[in-house]
C-alpha cells in the first residue's frame, strides 16, 4: 500500500486510519474535491494534475510556466495562451508558496570530523535528498556545542519563514 511505503507523503497519523469527511465540486475546475479526517483534523485531497489552490490544470499551464524560465513576460503569455497577465503571475506565485521546511522531504543530520587551522572541529550538517540544507562548525562534540551548531539550521528556517510572511503581507496590500 502507498501509505505504508511512503508515510512521509501523508498527514501524520494516517497509519492509524482515516475517514471520508466530505466532498464538494470545484466550480472553477469542475472536479470533485474530497476531504478526509485524521484524528479530528480535516485534510483536503486534490489530484496531482491540479495546480496549488486549484487555480488551473497542470496541462493547461505547463507550457506557460516553462516559458517563464526564459523570462517571457506575463503579457506575452496572456497573448499566446489566453487568460490575463495577472492569471499567469498568480500561477507562478502559487508555485513558491510552499516553504522548503514545510515541504515533505527526508532529513538527516550528522557530524563530520574535520580540521580547521590545525584544530579538530565537528561540522554539524543537515541534509535532504541531494541537498545540503545547513552546516555549521562546532569546536567540540559535546551536546551543548552540537546543539548550538544545529541551532544555526533552525535559525535559518525561522528567517526563511519570517521573510515569506513579510513578502506575503506586502502582496496583500
Amino acid at each position: 500500500m502507498v501509505i505504508g511505503s511512503n508515510p512521509e507523503l501523508f498527514p501524520q497519523g494516517i497509519q492509524t486510519g482515516y475517514r471520508m469527511k466530505d466532498g464538494r465540486p470545484s466550480k472553477k475546475l469542475e472536479i470533485d474535491i474530497r476531504r478526509i479526517e485524521i484524528d479530528g483534523i480535516a485534510h483536503t485531497i486534490r489530484p496531482s494534475f491540479v495546480m496549488p489552490y486549484g487555480t488551473a490544470f497542470t496541462d493547461d499551464v505547463e507550457k506557460g510556466i516553462f516559458l517563464r524560465k526564459f523570462d517571457v513576460p506575463f503579457w506575452a503569455l496572456s497573448y499566446v495562451f489566453g487568460k490575463n497577465p495577472m492569471f499567469w503571475c498568480r500561477i507562478e506565485q502559487g508555485l513558491g508558496r510552499n516553504s522548503i521546511v514545510g515541504t515533505t522531504i527526508k532529513l538527516a543530520a550528522d557530524e563530520k570530523h574535520s580540521r580547521l587551522r590545525g584544530e579538530k572541529v565537528y561540522v554539524a550538517t543537515t541534509v535532504g535528498t541531494q541537498c545540503v540544507l545547513g552546516a555549521a562548525v562546532s569546536e567540540n562534540a559535546k551536546e551543548s556545542g552540537l546543539t548550538e551548531a544545529y541551532g544555526k539550521f533552525k535559525e535559518e528556517c525561522r528567517n526563511i519563514r519570517q521573510n515569506l510572511l513579510i513578502q506575503m503581507a506586502g502582496r496583500q496590500r
